[in-house]
């Protein structure tokens, strides 16, 4: 394929839609036919279709009935809605979802194309993208958690373009989406290249995140209050990183920890698990902290290497995934972006990544129950990616704290 010039980032959509198209395919054939789970096994999409479903009925959330999804979230189960039989919504759905994980792939693939004028990478990121979506599976389209993909896509690709208030301003829309995307707001402000751009950049922000909420708020301020509500009151999820010491206890012939159902997950029930999930929090501050700290440090080096940028990024998204309380299969999709923009040139960390897809769609959704009712084998498997996250984690800071100081330096790989 001929290299695209570098005002033309999007001129990279072979690269990015064919490997992931060819994984689609593949997962399309085994899970229709249910040879191993089906597409839609222990999936969301039923409550996503029934809030569209209310909505398309006139109903108001936060108000007429409680919701606990930001707003920015609500056209995306509205619109599939609209097809009325439920089966087909389904199926529209997964291909809403699709859509937008494509998209991400062609930001991602536009990322890679700023990063590497000549197009020598695109091929390489588009396929690191594809593999991740592969190892991770029907989650990628039966979550929602797809749209945080595209954002972190999005950032990442304007980050590398310098546009620092744009990408400011599409984390602000991912929060009024999902909440989490404004971990990595701080990267976006250290990037600025001076106190007025990222002031500029914080407004954006602020902006894009506030707006969305502004009819909830002036309506149903309390049904607001009640979404963050809901998080902060969340317990510990049984997939968590937090949840790893009770679950190992347990494969070492401990006491059974009572798994209960609450808040639309399953959640350990015990002093021990309530004071992990206490601690979560504050576990999960701190890595933070460490992450954005380290990425601080290096601002120099992540200014005049925009290929530097991913790995930031994936450190910080890793910090946030590897303490926080809660857990979910779909929150891994936020990792693509990064990872495919940091396996060709870290291949170890990126395998590591690689590998903890791999071992959550082993157990999820095919031994999901198995796994609630704390059986080995399934346990074992959580574990373990749990593990991997960790030394992900670990090596996403060692190869941040490893960037030279200066404007140029070699591969990126710890």
């Amino acid at each position: 394929m001929d290299p695209a010039p570098p005002g033309r980032p999007w001129s990279g959509a072979l690269p990015a839609l064919l490997p992931l198209g060819l994984v689609s395919l593949a997962l399309g054939l085994v899970l229709g036919s249910r040879a191993w789970y089906g597409i839609d096994d222990v999936s969301d999409v039923g409550l996503y279709l029934a809030y569209g479903a209310r909505l398309l009925a006139g109903q108001r959330p936060y108000l007429d009935f409680a919701v606990e999804y930001p707003p920015l979230a609500l056209p995306l189960f509205a619109l599939p809605a609209l097809v009325g039989d439920r089966a087909l919504a389904a199926r529209a759905f997964n291909l809403e979802l699709w859509l937008l994980v494509a998209a991400a792939a062609l930001a991602t693939v536009a990322a890679a194309g700023r990063r590497w004028p000549d197009g020598s990478w695109r091929w390489p990121d588009g396929l690191a993208l594809a593999t991740g979506a592969l190892a991770l599976g029907a989650v990628t389209i039966n979550r929602f958690d797809g749209a945080v993909t595209l954002v972190v896509a999005l950032a990442l690709w304007l980050l590398g373009a310098a546009r620092v208030a744009a990408a400011a301003a599409v984390l602000g829309a991912g929060f009024a989406l999902k909440l989490t995307p404004a971990v990595l707001l701080p990267l976006a402000l250290l990037l600025a290249p001076d106190g007025r751009a990222a002031w500029r950049a914080l407004a954006a922000f602020a902006a894009a995140a506030a707006l969305p909420f502004l009819p909830a708020l002036l309506l149903a301020p309390g049904g607001l209050g009640a979404l963050f509500g809901y998080h902060l009151a969340r317990p510990l999820q049984l997939e968590s990183v937090p949840a790893t010491p009770l679950l190992l206890a347990r494969l070492l012939g401990g006491a059974a920890p009572r798994v209960v159902s609450s808040f639309g997950s399953q959640n350990l029930d015990s002093p021990a698990a309530q004071a992990l999930a206490r601690w979560a929090g504050l576990a999960t501050l701190l890595a933070l902290s460490l992450a954005w700290g380290l990425a601080w440090r290096r601002r120099a080096a992540l200014r005049s290497r925009p290929e530097a940028l991913p790995l930031a990024a994936l450190a910080v998204l890793l910090a946030l995934l590897g303490t926080t309380k809660v857990l979910s299969p779909q929150y891994l999709a936020w990792l693509l972006p990064a990872l495919a923009l940091t396996l060709p040139s870290s291949p170890r960390l990126g395998a590591l990544v690689v590998a903890a897809l791999l071992l959550t769609q082993l157990e999820f959704p095919a031994r999901y129950w198995a796994f609630v009712a704390l059986r080995p084998g399934p346990v074992a498997l959580v574990a373990a990616r749990n593990g991997l996250l960790l030394l992900a984690l670990l090596g996403a800071w060692r190869a941040l704290w490893r960037l030279p100081p200066g404007d140029r330096a070699p591969g990126l790989s710890p």
